[in-house]
């Protein structure tokens, strides 16, 4: 149980502390405002790539991508997921400040832009022992309690709470927006698997059937995806292509299926390690699911 606890301290501490790395490229204005408000949505290959991108341009078009493919109702032109993030970001910016630190770069911060507002905080300020103040947030949904401590008495909270609890919600979080006991935004990202064949220089895309929807055509159920692959080489070059397709199955076969399988030749032009940027939307509901993947040349 004690090497559990260590390994939970660890794994929170790094995901805290990787908000501290230096950045690997000057982002500009734009960007770089994103990235303070997303980055702990990023995954981690999301976020390996974002930063590897050669110039504003790219940048862009990732952006654009990565809001597009957490809005939960992708036929209006609100995306609830966004707006939602930009509300807390600017609640944590403000409401907790520490020692010259902004307030969504220290642990309370991180955590309301991630969970949102719990259901209660419970402050003990000025405590006997070894703390100065504690403070408990309450979540409902999560069934989670954080902990924060006040060490100097100078304001700086830090979070000393790690629990698998705490893990999970912190995925949960990446695409399900929950406030308290109040659900605010559940995106429904098409999981997808990808496999790449290198004799052949093609990939398969694989997706549960249970994800997609099916419209009726001709008397049989009709499949249509489309697929954008980003294609980035490791001269910070990159290219993309877009790929669409249809199937149809009869009744009884869909019975029988759990996957619909899909297979895209690629051109992957230069040797190394090529990360592959792979979008897919469901061209029947507007829903979307994207997946990097990483493949030595």
């Amino acid at each position: 149980m004690k090497k559990i606890l260590i390994v939970l301290f660890i794994v929170v501490e790094l995901f805290l502390a990787a908000c501290y790395l230096p950045k690997k490229v000057k982002l500009d204005p734009y960007s770089d405002s994103f990235y303070k408000k997303a980055r702990l949505l990023m995954t981690k290959q999301e976020e390996e790539v974002f930063l590897n991108l050669p110039d504003e341009k790219s940048r862009r078009a990732f952006i654009k991508e990565f809001w597009e493919i957490r809005d939960p109702n992708p036929y209006t032109e609100v995306n609830e997921y966004k707006e939602e993030i930009e509300k807390r970001f600017e609640y944590a910016s403000r409401f907790f400040k520490e020692a010259g630190r902004p307030g969504w770069d220290t642990d309370r911060g991180r955590i309301y832009i991630l969970l949102g507002p719990p259901d209660s905080v419970r402050d003990y300020p000025m405590l006997s022992g070894y703390y100065k103040g504690v403070q408990i947030w309450l979540y409902g949904n999560y069934r989670l309690g954080l902990q924060f401590v006040d060490k100097e008495g100078d304001g700086r909270y830090e979070l000393i709470t790690y629990s698998t609890e705490l893990l999970d919600a912190i995925e949960m979080a990446k695409y399900t927006l929950m406030g308290g006991s109040d659900v605010k935004v559940i995106v429904k990202p098409i999981n997808f698997k990808f496999k790449y064949f290198p004799e052949n220089n093609s990939v398969e895309i694989k997706i549960p059937l249970k994800k997609l929807l099916l419209k009726e055509k001709d008397g049989k159920e009709l499949v249509r995806i489309r697929v954008e692959f980003i294609l980035y080489y490791p001269d910070k070059t990159f290219e993309k292509f877009i790929r669409e397709k249809e199937t149809k199955y009869s009744k009884e076969e869909i019975l029988k299926m759990k996957y619909v399988s899909f297979v895209f030749p690629l051109k992957i032009k230069r040797k190394g390690k090529v990360h592959i940027d792979t979008i897919l939307t469901d061209l029947n509901s507007g829903f979307r699911g994207r997946k990097i993947f990483k493949v030595k040349i």
